[in-house]
């Protein structure tokens, strides 16, 4: 993918093994029955993947979390399984919310899943005082 939006909300990317994204968004949930490698070189990933086998990921992948105003997870792949090099590109990754330079994320690497956290930097407490 070079440019555009790609909504792969509801999609069974069946027969697809790699996913290339070096421009563009790529958004919405669909699953994966298989192994699957994605090349980050570019663009935004705003999607959730569930990929019924291995996953890989290589590259530096830019998450796109809009512009939430409460703290929130989001789910970015689930897998059957992953090697040690995804593991380590995703927990090393630097967090790019893409649209929110403000926003503070992390990676919360699970048995069988990768997910983004979300913090808004502007969460405070108002206290009125009379």
């Amino acid at each position: 993918m070079e440019s555009g939006t790609l909504d792969l909300s509801g999609a069974t990317l069946s027969g697809v093994t790699n996913i290339v994204l070096a421009g563009g968004v790529l958004k919405g949930t669909g699953s994966v029955p298989g192994d699957l490698t994605v090349t980050c070189a570019g663009g935004r990933y705003a999607a959730s993947l569930a990929v019924t086998g291995a996953l890989r990921v290589t590259g530096n992948l830019v998450v796109d979390a809009g512009s939430p105003s409460a703290p929130c997870e989001l789910p970015l792949f689930t897998f059957g399984s992953t090697d040690d090099a995804t593991r380590e590109t995703m927990r090393a990754f630097a967090v790019t919310p893409a649209l929110d330079p403000s926003l503070k994320a992390r990676m919360a690497c699970r048995t069988d899943a990768f997910v983004c956290r979300i913090m808004p930097a502007n969460l405070g407490i108002l206290l009125i005082v009379r």
